[in-house]
């Protein structure tokens, strides 16, 4: 904080007295919090750990999405109040780290970590800088009660939203043909039904608000392109899409995309 970064030592180095690298600055665009130094060390740690996999590295992963909680409606006696504005939970994944946790739908996530999160935006942004394997606490509140639920984050199904949506319904097709084979007297059915009930729960509230090209891609393996006014006069056609690829390996039922009840 002292002396004071500028934009111009931003990513430049930061040496110790004697001349060896300490770090990497950050400047900080808002010019109104403190600037970061990113160890070297951390540095070279990441960069060893992407050249071993030979991939990007994930980052930490919940396993819970939602929307924005709407603030409580003032009455006659209060006062609009943000106190409780967070993330009310739509989904849990089964197995996640907020299932193991604790976490249900309906719940209102109002933190991580001692850091307040009103907006979904917020919370996606919050999880992304923490490491996969670190230890978060989730400040929530159920009905009228303030709960603290502690989770360990794991590494995110994939980098990219479209390859993780892709994920999401690969393993809901692999749990319903597991049911599949299930014996209706097993005893752990029951049970695995509720696991299969909340997946396909999960995976409609992630899809839904995914563009059209990306269902189609996630649930059915197609890619598709809108028709210009020179290819429908091509194809003798007034409207549609065309399909410019069809992924064998990345197909999916249909069945993964039907309403939940």
């Amino acid at each position: 904080m002292n002396p004071q970064l500028t934009p111009v030592q931003d990513c430049s180095l930061i040496l110790e007295r004697d001349n060896s690298v300490f770090g990497i600055a950050i400047y900080d665009t808002g010019s109104k919090g403190p600037h970061l130094v990113y160890p070297i060390s951390r540095v070279q740690a990441i960069v060893s750990a992407i050249i071993t996999a030979k991939r990007s590295i994930a980052h930490g992963w919940l396993g819970a999405t939602g929307i924005d909680a709407a603030p409580a409606l003032p009455t006659a006696t209060s006062k609009p109040s943000t106190a409780d504005l967070g993330v009310r939970i739509t989904a849990v994944a089964p197995d996640s780290p907020a299932d193991k946790a604790g976490m249900k739908a309906r719940d209102i996530l109002l933190g991580i970590n001692d850091k307040r999160v009103q907006t979904y935006a917020q919370l996606a942004t919050l999880i992304r800088q923490i490491p996969a394997d670190s230890q978060i606490t989730l400040q929530v509140k159920r009905g009228n009660e303030y709960k603290v639920f502690r989770a360990t984050l794991i590494p995110a199904p994939a980098t990219e939203p479209a390859q993780q949506l892709i994920a999401f319904a690969r393993r809901l097709e692999t749990m319903e043909e597991e049911l599949k084979t299930m014996p209706q007297d097993d005893p752990n059915r029951q049970n695995f039904e509720s696991r299969v009930g909340m997946m396909r729960v999960f995976v409609g509230a992630v899809t839904r608000p995914a563009p059209p090209e990306i269902r189609l891609r996630v649930f059915y393996g197609l890619e598709v392109q809108p028709l210009t006014g020179q290819l429908m006069n091509y194809f003798a056609v007034t409207n549609g899409l065309l399909v410019t690829r069809v992924i064998e390996a990345e197909r999916l039922q249909p069945r993964a995309s039907r309403p939940v009840t």
